[in-house]
């Protein structure tokens, strides 16, 4: 009984609880802690009052929950809602953070699920920079912790993102910390709502025009690069749904250089991406759609690399989707869309409502050596 009870007292230590702080349970997702603190908030984050927001902003500090939280809009339709405004929370450490701001480096990445298509941008946008060779502030900030709130047009920063029917994830990111994620459906809307006939056409279309079938990036006869094969240095297979990543640390970007990254996935993928292959092992039966979402410490970007990767697993070919594993490695260098520039990347990779764990990758100048 007391070898519990010290349990018990230990955990709550742990936790940080407080005599009128609500303990953290650590079992729950950050999605739901956030969605329990702007409910208790009272928060309509499509239409937010000063009030519940402070509010929001008390919860946040009481708990010591540092962190960048997003409030998710719910459900929108795509005949009323044309703008979609995602609220945030930024709580940070000066002596953690340093002089690195979300308003000059973070990075808000939203995913459409059906369609496995991700899009990434700067939060806001960047501020005209001063000339080079001025003097660079590198004096030490006050201890403090600071706690500041935002607002994306996430429409406005991502002019490519589809505005159609579905789920969508949205996450803001800062270096290698990221936010919790917010989600929200696009719904058919008030016609749809007047009309089934509408509502059962649009149902029908929710994938809309057919999804690429083409390796990417494509193999090319006699390379060794990309490879969608297993191979003596493929990473294992995720045990569950997820996406895992290795990549050489430091790489020297020259002439014939390359910087291999290695890739593994399960992972669940629509019928439009099936390929027709018999699952012999030899031919493909779907092309699985992974978006690399790449931030540099210095210039942030982000530059984002939409991949579509071969998967040679059998398929039961009426499952309107399956779930697939598969392989791959490929050449960052040779992606047109990633970045060159000497500094140090954190590599994402998302496909759908999955997201993988940060993969870090410097390169570095051959001037650099001398």
């Amino acid at each position: 009984m007391i070898k519990h009870l010290l349990s018990a007292l230990l955990l709550l230590a742990l936790l940080g609880a407080h005599a009128g702080d609500k303990p953290i349970n650590p079992t729950k997702t950050q999605e739901f802690v956030m969605d329990e603190i702007v409910g208790e908030a009272g928060l309509d984050p499509r239409n937010p009052e000063a009030a519940a927001v402070e509010r929001v902003s008390s919860l946040l500090r009481d708990r010591d929950m540092k962190g960048i939280w997003l409030a998710s809009p719910g459900r929108l339709a795509i005949d009323q809602d044309f703008r979609v405004s995602i609220l945030g929370f930024d709580y940070f450490d000066t002596s953690v953070r340093g002089r690195q701001y979300l308003a000059e480096s973070g990075v808000v990445v939203a995913t459409r699920v059906e369609g496995r298509e991700t899009f990434a941008a700067l939060v806001s946008n960047p501020k005209p920079q001063a000339g080079p060779g001025g003097p660079v502030d590198e004096s030490p900030l006050p201890a403090m912790s600071i706690l500041r709130t935002f607002t994306i047009a996430l429409r406005d920063r991502l002019r490519h993102l589809p505005w159609r029917t579905g789920s969508y994830v949205v996450d803001v990111m800062l270096g290698q910390q990221v936010s919790n994620r917010a989600r929200f459906q696009v719904t058919a809307g008030v016609a749809a709502e007047r009309d089934p006939a509408v509502a059962a056409f649009i149902e029908q279309q929710r994938m809309g025009a057919s999804a690429p079938k083409d390796l990417r990036p494509a193999q090319e006869s006699g390379g060794d690069l990309p490879n969608y094969r297993k191979t003596a240095n493929s990473l294992p297979l995720p045990a569950d749904i997820g996406i895992e990543l290795a990549v050489e640390r430091v790489s020297v970007f020259r002439p014939g250089a390359k910087s291999v990254l290695r890739g593994s996935y399960r992972l669940p993928v629509p019928s439009a991406f099936y390929r027709g292959g018999s699952g012999d092992g030899v031919s493909t039966t779907a092309t699985v759609p992974i978006t690399l979402v790449i931030v540099g410490n210095i210039m942030p970007g982000p530059f984002v690399a939409p991949l579509m990767v071969a998967s040679y697993d059998r398929i039961e070919r009426g499952a309107l989707e399956s779930v697939v594993t598969g392989q791959f490695e490929i050449d960052l260098f040779a992606l047109p869309e990633t970045s060159k520039v000497p500094q140090t990347y954190s590599i994402w990779a998302y496909s759908g409502e999955v997201r993988s764990a940060p993969a870090t990758a410097a390169v570095v100048s051959p001037e650099m050596l001398k």
